[in-house]
């Protein structure tokens, strides 16, 4: 078991580090805890050594016993940052709470006449309630995945979804009725006005924003 340690710094080549190693590692078995500690330094210890040859595959080889150091890592790096990269991307946003969104319709009620300084009105009472029912027709956890919300001047309120490639379901609620359009990239934009708010109806919207 090792009982020192040399440290590496930025101005040491991948020899000096190499050399390095071998003197207090070569031939030496380590245990699990111990490999682990020099695989993290020595990672990160080479990721700021300026002007190194990259090659291409394998950083570090770890075998049962032994670590083995080679200079092929450029590829191994590149396409684990790659892959972390991508992982990333994929990861949802948070989605907005039913709790969240009531608190924010009720708010839109509380606005003032002339909120938007040309008359404005606040979010109707029975538009709020068609939009609280519109939530529980949809179920919170398809409704969260909205992408945007807001009071319109007419005392009505809009919610819209849409992801990455711009395809947009858009709806507005009123006291009566509700009225929205969808725009696909494999359809053309489609209108549907007056509709009533049910279960049969609010089902095909449901569908609408599953795609999306």
């Amino acid at each position: 078991m090792m009982n020192k340690y040399n440290f590496i710094d930025s101005d040491m080549t991948f020899e000096d580090v190499k050399t390095s190693l071998n003197d207090n590692f070569s031939e030496t078995k380590v245990n699990n805890s111990n490999r682990f500690l020099l695989t993290t330094m020595l990672i990160g210890a080479t990721l700021v050594i300026p002007n190194i040859n990259f090659a291409s595959e394998n950083l570090i080889t770890n075998t049962d016993n032994y670590i083995s150091v080679s200079q092929n890592y450029d590829k191994n790096i590149s396409s684990k940052f790659e892959g972390y990269i991508d992982a990333v991307s994929v990861i949802d946003l948070p989605k907005i709470s039913k709790q969240t969104i009531i608190k924010d319709i009720l708010s839109y009620k509380t606005l003032v006449n002339s909120w938007d300084g040309y008359g404005a009105l606040p979010l109707e009472t029975l538009s709020a309630i068609n939009t609280i029912n519109l939530i529980d027709l949809i179920g919170e956890k398809t409704f969260g995945k909205i992408t945007n919300y807001y009071p319109n001047p007419n005392g009505t309120i809009s919610l819209e979804w849409e992801n990455n490639s711009n395809e947009i379901l858009s709806i507005e609620v009123g006291n009566n009725s509700l009225s929205y359009f969808v725009e696909l990239s494999s359809q053309k934009v489609s209108f549907h006005n007056n509709i009533s708010i049910n279960a049969k109806e609010i089902k095909k919207i449901s569908k609408i924003i599953e795609v999306l």
